[in-house]
């Protein structure tokens, strides 16, 4: 049972069908007497069926028949060989032709204009040609399928009450069958009461009958798969034959009658299990309600796609007509509450009958538009084929106009509403341009009119232009919509269609980011506006997003680098703060948005420390650099923009000032005492040394015995002198004075150390950033042994001529000097040290005694300037300058004299000018 269930449903094309529920029919019965057996179509035959529009049949049509004669050519005096009237399936035959050339047509006549009143075409204006060869007149015996002329009885069965599911099946030879036996079976399904039954038996009744109720439906099928004896599976190669006879298959045909319309009848052609055709008919009612007017039909199922009922490849290829393996024919109820009586009397192929069928419509004019832009369709304003047109360029609409009706159409134009469907001011109607092929002004349906017109693209961001939302559902932008209207007529109605079409502006995004640092926006590290923030001090910077271009921004961030364009490690994403203001998380053409980043100053100055030059071009100071850069996506594009700002640290400090010789050992610097050059100066952290320098001259005052150092960082230093490096001393070695002795800008500031007597340190000495601390001085004094007698000790540089020590005056290095007794013998000489200093040192018993000093060896170009200016013996000159000695001097033993001092002068250069 399982098998022939299998069977079954490899039969079954289309699956269970369901029935229309409703009240059940009553029973009609047909009872006649024995049928003669129906001739079958001749070989040389015009056959075919007259259907409407929805493929009803239409009985009583008259059909004409014309032979053409010897001349060659149809016309209207070809005499007319018959007429036949279609039968109740839409049918006509012309059988036992001879061999020539045939037309047929519907004629033009009262039956036929009553018939086809309303339909298309008229009778009288379609005739078709057809040839009858001798070969059809001569024949190639058609393949009988079946005659159904063996008695054989599949099943009868009557079922009541509850839901069943009865199968009956049999098996018999049968000569007359194609593969010479018959598998037959019987599926009853469903509840309530009702009868089915299938016989194969050429006496009358009951041979298609089923009677079902609402609840209850029942399939035949009859199989031709060979002699294999089996009626529960389907051999489908068992047949292996040929139904085109080698190639002049025009189609099968079924005789049948049925007392009531309804039934459905369902053939497959197999050439094997996976490669079949199908072909499905209905069954009409063939005879009179009272059971008189027997006529049965031919029902003609075409392999090549003419006829009403056609094959269709359904499974695989579809079947291969030239090898046939198995023949399946169905019998069903399609309503499932008809009761339907009849016969089978024949099936079997067709191959000499020539199928001409006709099929009329109502008049349906109809037209159809389809607009494009710039060669796109673009109908839908959301599409992938949406025209990116920029601003300005040219726009060409074109319109395809096709007629999809069944008459031509008339004064066809088209009106374009130009994006403004509520202004028709600006409307405009496209020029034709072509497809009037025959030029009789109509369109035919055979024809496609194309229409254009052309426009420039606008802005479409601008104010006033209506568009409608496209490009992107998730982003959506501005888009240009116009629709058209095409109008035409035809069969006395008015018709028409419309089509929109779309554009947008190419995408163009941009963003643009403007970055603050506490509230400056500067654009270039030696802007005079640079913020300057001490190392610590909060810093807050600010980014204001906006968006420079034509489409909508998404995932808008900011990213500042944090001032290490190199390393991404420590890179900031600034926090949204607001802007959103439709909260769509896009950003809007209308929108600025703002994030904001906040951390505390750096020291810049410091190692490590990234920075640029900024500032003073001319001085430039490290300045703090970060870039922000804003992202975004717009119309699928990304964008970004970068803006840097800026800070600087207050400047940085120094320290300094002066080392210099303490002559009356006061612990003050007074007028006449002077900067000692050569002395290391050292620069003390923590203890520890960071920097070390030599005092030497002032640039900007000349004078001696300064030292500075510079770009300190706010701290706690100390300052360190080291005497050992400097000349040596007039008398005994370098001591350090007396320190602290009054103004901090003139007293001595370095300790001695008392393990090192060379050593001379600072207090500790706090520094502001910016701080300018010129004020740690060292003053050192030599003192004379006791007993000695001195005589010194200073030659300078009298830049301004007044023959007195002023200050920022140099001392003189490399100057002779020469001490004479009273009698002008020299019993010392010297040179002056490089701050101008001399010193004779003078012991018993030359003391007490009187003493010149001599002079030699000065500069080139230098003289002696006047002497004793002033009334400050210790700060005039002693020389005389054509000498270059001093006076006498008288000195008693023990005693000093440290004001034989000598300036010098620059001689000028004198010019003589001859007039003439």
């Amino acid at each position: 049972m399982a098998s022939l269930w299998k069977s079954i449903q490899e039969l079954k094309l289309f699956g269970n069908r369901k029935h229309r529920k409703g009240d059940r029919s009553s029973r009609r019965r047909l009872w006649v007497e024995p049928l003669e057996p129906r001739q079958v179509l001749s070989f040389a035959s015009i056959t075919g069926v007259v259907l409407d529009d929805q493929a009803r049949p239409i009985p009583g049509a008259t059909v004409e028949l014309r032979y053409e004669g010897v001349d060659g050519v149809f016309a209207t005096s070809d005499d007319v060989t018959r007429y036949d009237t279609t039968d109740m399936g839409g049918g006509y035959d012309f059988t036992s032709l001879d061999a020539g050339s045939y037309e047929v047509q519907l004629p033009d006549n009262a039956n036929n204009q009553s018939l086809f009143s309303g339909l298309l075409p008229p009778p009288g204006t379609v005739v078709q040609s057809v040839l009858v060869t001798e070969h059809h007149v001569a024949g190639r015996g058609a393949t009988d399928i079946d005659e159904f002329t063996t008695i054989q009885i599949a099943t009868d069965i009557e079922t009541t009450g509850s839901p069943v599911v009865t199968i009956e099946s049999d098996t018999r030879s049968a000569p007359e069958a194609i593969g010479g036996e018959r598998d037959l079976f019987v599926d009853w399904t469903g509840g309530g009461s009702g009868e089915v039954s299938l016989k194969v038996n050429p006496f009358g009744k009951d041979v298609l009958q089923f009677d079902t109720s609402a609840s209850a439906r029942g399939d035949r099928v009859i199989v031709w798969d060979g002699q294999d004896g089996d009626p529960y599976t389907v051999d489908y190669t068992g047949l292996n034959t040929d139904l085109t006879e080698g190639g002049d298959l025009t189609g099968l045909q079924l005789l049948v009658w049925a007392d009531h319309g309804g039934g459905e009848v369902e053939i497959r052609i197999y050439s094997d299990e996976s490669n079949f055709s199908v072909a499905t008919a209905l069954i009409p009612e063939t005879t009179s309600g009272d059971g008189s007017d027997v006529s049965p039909v031919d029902l003609l199922f075409a392999p090549d796609g003419s006829g009403r009922d056609i094959f269709l490849p359904v499974g695989g290829a579809g079947a291969d007509f030239t090898n046939v393996g198995a023949i399946a024919l169905e019998i069903f109820d399609t309503a499932g509450t008809v009761s339907v009586d009849g016969q089978m009397e024949y099936l079997g192929t067709l191959l000499g009958p020539q199928i001409v069928d006709f099929t009329h419509t109502a008049a349906m004019p109809k037209i159809s538009l389809e607009k494009m832009t710039n060669g796109a369709d673009a109908d839908d304003p959301f599409g992938p084929d949406l025209p990116q047109i920029a601003v300005g360029e040219s726009v060409t609409w074109t319109y395809e106009v096709n007629n999809t009706g069944n008459v031509p159409l008339a004064n066809v134009s088209i009106h374009d509403d130009h994006g403004t469907p509520m202004d028709p001011a600006d409307d405009f109607m496209p020029a034709m341009v072509g497809g009037d092929d025959n030029g009789d002004g109509l369109l035919d349906m055979t024809e496609t009119w194309v229409f254009s017109m052309s426009g420039t693209a606008q802005e479409l961001t601008d104010a006033g232009v209506v568009t409608v939302d496209g490009h992107d559902a998730q982003d959506p932008r501005p888009v240009f919509e116009n629709v058209a209207v095409v109008m035409g007529t035809g069969g006395g109605q008015t018709v028409s269609d419309l089509d929109l079409s779309h554009y947008g502006n190419p995408a163009d995004p941009a963003i643009r980011v403007v970055k603050t640092t506490n509230g400056y926006d500067v654009e270039t590290a030696f802007d005079a506006d640079v913020p300057v923030l001490a190392p610590g001090e909060a810093v807050t910077w600010l980014y204001v997003v906006t968006n420079e271009g034509n489409v909508p921004l998404a995932n808008v961030t900011v990213l500042d680098d944090n001032g290490t364009p190199q390393s991404t490690a420590d890179d900031v994403d600034a926090t949204y703060v607001g802007g959103d203001v439709n909260n769509d998380g896009r950003l809007d053409m209308t929108e600025s948005w703002t994030f904001m980043a906040s951390g505390q100053a750096l020291n810049l100055h410091a190692d490590g420390v990234v920075t640029v030059d900024g500032n003073d071009p001319a001085d430039p100071s490290p300045t703090y650099e970060n870039f922000a850069v804003a992202q975004g996506t717009g119309g699928g594009i990304p964008v970004m923009d970068e803006d840097p700002s800026y800070y600087r640290n207050p400047p940085l400090a120094s320290l300094g000032d002066y080392v210099w010789f303490d002559s009356d050992a006061n612990g003050m610097q007074d007028p006449g005492e002077v900067g000692i050059n050569g002395v290391t100066v050292h620069l003390l952290r923590d203890v520890s040394v960071v920097d070390s320098t030599t005092t030497s001259m002032d640039p900007d005052t000349g004078e001696n015995g300064f030292y500075l150092f510079e770009d300190l960082n706010a701290g706690t230093y100390q300052v360190q002198f080291d005497v050992s490096t400097a000349p040596s001393a007039p008398f005994l070695p370098w001591e350090y004075t007396e320190p602290q002795q009054g103004d901090s800008m003139s007293d001595s500031d370095a300790i001695p150390d008392p393990s090192n007597s060379s050593l001379g340190t600072s207090e500790a000495i706090v520094l502001q950033l910016g701080e300018n601390n010129r004020s740690v001085d060292a003053g050192l004094v030599s003192n004379p042994v006791p007993l000695d007698s001195s005589l010194g000790n200073f030659v300078w540089f009298d830049d301004n001529r007044n023959g007195i020590q002023d200050s920022g005056e140099a001392g003189v290095p490399g100057v002779g000097v020469e001490l004479l007794n009273a009698s002008q013998t020299v019993i010392d000489t010297t040179t002056t040290d490089a701050n101008g200093l001399y010193i004779f040192n003078i012991f018993p018993p030359a003391v007490p005694g009187s003493f010149y000093v001599r002079f030699s060896n000065l500069p080139s170009r230098y003289f002696v300037t006047e002497r004793n200016q002033g009334t400050d013996d210790l700060l005039d000159s002693d020389v005389d300058p054509d000498t270059l000695t001093t006076d006498l001097l008288t000195l008693a033993d023990g005693t000093s004299d440290l004001s034989v001092d000598m300036g010098i002068v620059q001689r000028r250069t004198k010019f003589n000018f001859v007039v003439r």
